[in-house]
């Protein structure tokens, strides 16, 4: 193949200029090479001739030689660190075509000057050696015929030069041998050259049509793409309920709105644009931050679809309770670009829940009342002991008064009595107005120690009857939980009292009530209240929590069963335990006080 049919290959402007960027990057490739080839044979050859030249031009010749080499290696260095485009690649080809005149020239020069001060066996010694770089050269940087030309002439025609102007024979016969060398290195180089240019032409056309396959591919991916995301959003709009779409580009912010979704907030299709600048506008204040971080946890793979549930103001004036549910679509190099979902309207489900949440206060409620006429007896016993002293102190000072004594000290002293006794018995009243009042289900962060000393102070009467001895562990320096205060003392006061009435047919020196707090996890505590009554046999444990499930006789069967969607509610687990020595052992925990240092970010910074 001749070298104007190789450049054929590369008719077009662009494909031209293409080939000549892949020749500058196989010289650059091969750069290293050269500079640690020329490095040495330049210290072999200084070594060889020491003797031979004098040391002043030997050393000053080596010296050349390393500047150069030491100019190239920092064209090398800048050339990867700026990673140039094709268009800056024939510069960069002309700089490295410089460098490699100026390591030809310093090889011809020490040709030449091996014919002016060595004898003939060194004069032959550096030709050999000149000729070898210059065949050497033809692998570096046969690439590029102009870049090998302005090495091989500097390197080769002064050695020629030299033995010629010798004007012997010998010499002469010499010289033109190494024109001869010279003339064949160049046609050789050139057939090099036209085959390195033909390969890379057809890497060319093997990288278009490669190119255009790769376009097709991904052209047809995405058609393919478009297809299925059509099928899913027909599918989606035409499920049964309150259900629209939406397309997010998170790019542009663009988003497609269903006109159903607009409608379920009261709006016709063109009065909310398909921005999403827009469309935050109806997300209620409150709930746009959570929405952002459920979005970007999505789109940085935290999660394997994005869900939240938030409210959204209607044209009405009235809130919406809407589902939100999406996934990320991705690109090849696995970036979100854009993200599908729908919104589900839920107002009519959390409307019933939260008249499903109500009723079941009323209902704990009405047990708390139902707790508290079963308690009648110690509640009269409670009070009776304060009123009875009030009434005694107070007929004290009467007869004292009657008596037209000087007795202030007496006087003064029942007085105290009676105001204690009066604090006592309101305390009472105050602990029991506390316990049967409605819970407004505020939480807030609560020692859990001190509320059950407070919760035993309504039933310590009840304790001290029936004989029964309190052993309490309370684990120390235990950190606050949230929680309900009323709803949690419920839930204790539930526990102790059955299990005070589990130990009735317990000896009394026997009966012994275990109430624990402990660290459960990082992020929980434990609570256990056991007894060492009868027990509970398999049925029971299993049965124990079910709604109208008893093993009293009076029993309705509705304490545990609230005490659990109490746990449950604040996020914690109940569940009953056998000890080994006897009894039953009721335990439940109760989530910690988490830290909340949450960052919302906003769609736009992805």
């Amino acid at each position: 193949m001749s070298h104007d049919a190789a450049r054929g290959l590369a008719r077009s402007p662009d494909m031209q200029e293409r080939t000549v960027a892949e020749q500058v990057r196989l010289l650059y490739r091969n750069g290293p090479t050269s500079i640690v080839v020329n490095l040495v044979n330049a210290a072999i050859v200084t070594v060889l001739l020491w003797s031979a030249m004098p040391p002043g031009i030997l050393f000053s010749w080596l010296a050349v030689v390393v500047l150069v080499a030491v100019v190239r290696v920092v064209l090398l260095l800048k050339y990867r660190r700026s990673t140039p485009g094709t268009a800056e690649l024939r510069r960069w080809g002309l700089w490295f075509c410089l460098s490699l005149a100026a390591s030809g020239t310093s090889w011809g020069a020490i040709g030449l000057l091996a014919t002016l001060y060595l004898t003939l066996p060194y004069q032959v010694f550096v030709a050999f050696v000149v000729g070898g770089m210059m065949l050497g050269g033809l692998a570096v940087s046969g690439a590029m015929m102009p870049a090998y030309l302005v090495f091989m002439l500097p390197a080769g025609l002064p050695v020629a030069f030299g033995f010629i102007i010798q004007l012997d024979p010998l010499h002469l016969a010499m010289g033109a041998l190494a024109l001869v060398f010279t003339v064949s290195l160049y046609f050789l180089g050139r057939n090099i050259n036209e085959g390195i240019v033909r390969g890379i032409g057809l890497l060319q056309e093997l990288e278009a049509t490669n190119e255009q396959l790769q376009a097709e591919i991904v052209e047809r991916k995405r058609v393919e793409a478009v297809l299925r995301e059509g099928e899913k959003r027909y599918a989606l709009a035409t499920s049964a309920g309150r259900v629209g779409t939406w397309d997010l580009d998170l790019a542009t912010h663009d988003i497609h709105l269903d006109p159903n979704l607009k409608a379920m907030l009261g709006y016709a299709d063109h009065e909310i644009e398909n921005r999403l600048e827009d469309w935050e506008r109806y997300v209620h204040p409150d709930d746009r931050e959570q929405v952002m971080e459920k979005v970007q946890a999505h789109l940085r793979g935290l999660t394997p679809e994005y869900e939240v549930l938030h409210r959204m103001l209607h044209r009405d004036g009235n809130i919406r309770w809407f589902v939100a549910r999406g996934t990320a679509l991705r690109d090849d190099e696995g970036r979100p670009c854009r993200l599908v979902g729908t919104d589900t309207d839920v107002t009519e489900r959390r409307i019933a829940e939260e008249q499903a949440r109500q009723r079941q206060v009323e209902l704990a409620h009405v047990v708390r009342l139902s707790t508290l006429g079963e308690m009648t007896t110690t509640l009269a016993h409670e009070l009776n002991q304060p009123l009875g002293a009030i009434a005694n102190y107070s007929q004290a000072c009467l007869r004292t008064l009657k008596a037209n004594t000087d007795a202030t000290d007496v006087l003064y002293a029942a007085l105290e009595q009676i105001t204690a006794q009066a604090r006592r018995a309101g305390d009472i009243v105050g602990r029991l107005r506390m316990f049967v009042r409605k819970s407004d289900g505020l939480r807030l962060p609560t020692d859990i120690n001190t509320l059950v000393t407070e919760t035993l102070q309504f039933i310590e009467t009840d304790i001290r009857e029936r004989r029964v001895q309190l052993r309490l562990e309370l684990g120390n320096a235990l950190p606050a939980v949230r929680l309900d205060a009323v709803q949690i003392q419920q839930v204790l006061l539930n526990l102790i009292r059955n299990a005070i009435e589990a130990m009735n047919g317990v000896s009394r020196d026997a009966r012994t009530l275990m109430i624990c707090t402990q660290r459960a996890s990082q992020s929980s505590l434990r609570l256990r209240v056991g007894d060492t009554g009868p027990g509970l046999d398999e049925v029971a444990i299993k049965r124990v929590f079910e709604s109208f499930y008893t093993t009293k006789p009076y029993g309705v069967g509705m304490g545990l069963s609230i005490s659990r969607s109490i746990v449950e509610a604040h996020g914690g687990r109940i569940w009953v335990e056998t000890p080994a020595g006897g009894g039953a052992e009721f335990n439940f925990t109760l989530p910690l006080c988490p830290p909340y240092n949450a960052t919302y970010l906003s769609i736009a910074s992805m």
